[in-house]
């Protein structure tokens, strides 16, 4: 496969929800000033989207179908919703775990951020472009 990416020896992909991507990046190019000459209507800015989304989806499943680099797929959602579990998978996949220094890491879980937006996108679509959506992908 073709690929302008540099080479690697391993890949972490994070994926997520595209009901919640599209709808964040709709927020995001409606508040970001370099981002203004992608502010469209929410109607078009869903199919736009969905169709970015499935071209990334399936240019890292023909990679992953593809490549002998092993691949580790993770949830966005997960890295949110258990990150301690999530980043030592991502470390030990990477075959760095000897790198996390447990204090340092136990300070970092511990800082607060920013509230998860898992699964609230939704009610900002209507049934038609949720039933759409999924057809599309």
């Amino acid at each position: 496969m073709q690929s302008n990416l540099p080479e690697f020896d391993r890949v972490v992909q994070i994926i997520r929800n595209p009901v919640d991507t599209i709808e964040s990046f709709y927020r995001m190019c409606q508040e970001v000033p370099w981002l203004a000459s992608r502010r469209r209507a929410f109607e078009y800015h869903i199919k736009k989207e969905v169709g970015e989304y499935k071209k990334f989806y399936d240019y890292w499943r023909r990679f992953q179908a593809d490549s002998e680099i092993p691949l580790l797929s993770v949830r966005y959602e997960d890295l949110l919703e258990n990150p301690e579990h999530t980043i030592r998978q991502i470390f030990n996949f990477l075959d760095i775990s000897h790198l996390l220094e447990e204090e340092n890491f136990q300070q970092i879980l511990a800082e607060e951020y920013r509230e998860p937006n898992i699964g609230r996108a939704v009610m900002e679509y209507t049934e038609e472009q949720i039933t759409q959506m999924k057809s599309d992908l």
